[in-house]
């Protein structure tokens, strides 16, 4: 027995050995690409230095996902404010965004949360989309999507290799480790697109609703309603106007979103409203309001030199509401 044990031993001794050799350089390579992947620049960890500049000044705070990101410039109006949204940035995370910043902001009077109509009900969902947690986590010590905070030792939450995906890393690789991204972020938070436009047509509407809906959940909507009921409470409590706004998107995408995803997210804000402690003024400019397909990026984003007119436009709504 102790003989065959021996031999056993021997043979697995050299086996394990050749796997050795052959995995060190591949997790030496890996950590090597994971620890450039941590000091390249990042739109995230710009805006996080934006902002940091303007502690002493903001007095409005903007949340929302990647419409929101795309469709709010504060620097165009006349209030003192910053984009805080990112994409797919869910009422989870803009909750827990806004409570980060909040107590650093001493002139702080006003939030606004630009709620798309399917956010209400969505998570980050899987793959790329939930390893975005690592953003939050690594840069601002937030947990993230709630959905996802057992993923803690899951790669797609501490990883930024899944964050960039395998084609973008390789293309990073190749380029030495510059990554040359589709736009910047505005020093006000905002995101200004490099590219002119993509495509805007019923079909690719009808895909990037499908997208939105891939992890649109009830369980998700009433998990969202409770959240923002306690929130919004307790940000008027201290003092500060909360309003929502729901940002425009162009009619390839509105004609696509099923009807039963604007009716719900509809009911729950009047629920949530019928909750707080004072009137939330609500802006619904989904269906486009005043703008045409030139205005728009692509299906439900808006360009630049429309995002600033829009902004504007919010601005002024809000301050006749006497809001801002």
């Amino acid at each position: 027995m102790a003989r065959a044990a021996t031999s056993m031993m021997n043979q697995i001794g050299p086996l394990v050995k050749r796997a050795a050799i052959f995995l060190l350089p591949v997790l030496l390579g890996l950590a090597f690409i994971e620890f450039n992947l941590s000091r390249m620049p990042r739109e995230f960890k710009s805006k996080i230095a934006y902002l940091e500049r303007r502690l002493e000044s903001v007095e409005v705070l903007f949340a929302g996902n990647s419409q929101a990101y795309f469709d709010v410039y504060p620097d165009a109006t006349g209030v003192s404010g910053f984009n805080v949204a990112s994409p797919w940035q869910t009422p989870v995370l803009d909750v827990q965004v806004l409570e980060y910043w909040r107590p650093r902001l001493p002139r702080l009077r006003a939030i606004v949360l630009c709620l798309s109509h399917f956010s209400w009900g969505t998570s980050l969902g899987g793959g790329d989309r939930a390893s975005r947690n690592v953003l939050f986590r690594r840069d601002l010590g937030l947990w993230g999507d709630w959905r996802y905070v057992w993923q803690g030792l899951d790669p797609r939450s501490v990883s930024l290799m899944w964050v960039y995906g395998f084609v973008n890393v390789r293309r990073i690789l190749f380029r030495g480790f510059r990554f040359d991204s589709e736009g910047a972020v505005r020093q006000d938070g905002g995101w200004r697109p490099s590219l002119k436009q993509k495509e805007i047509s019923r079909q690719a509407g009808a895909d990037r609703v499908k997208i939105h809906l891939e992890d649109y959940t009830d369980r998700m909507l009433a998990r969202h309603e409770v959240l923002l009921v306690d929130s919004i409470r307790r940000w008027q409590a201290a003092g500060l106007k909360v309003a929502i706004v729901v940002p425009p998107t162009w009619k390839t995408y509105s004609e696509a979103l099923p009807a039963y995803v604007v009716q719900r997210a509809t009911a729950a804000r009047e629920r949530v409203l019928s909750q707080v402690s004072e009137p939330v003024p609500v802006i619904d400019d989904y269906a486009a309001n005043g703008f045409s397909e030139d205005d728009f990026f692509d299906n439900d984003h808006l360009k630049s030199s429309a995002a600033g007119i829009w902004t504007s436009s919010v601005v002024a709504r809000l301050q006749a509401m006497g809001t801002l």
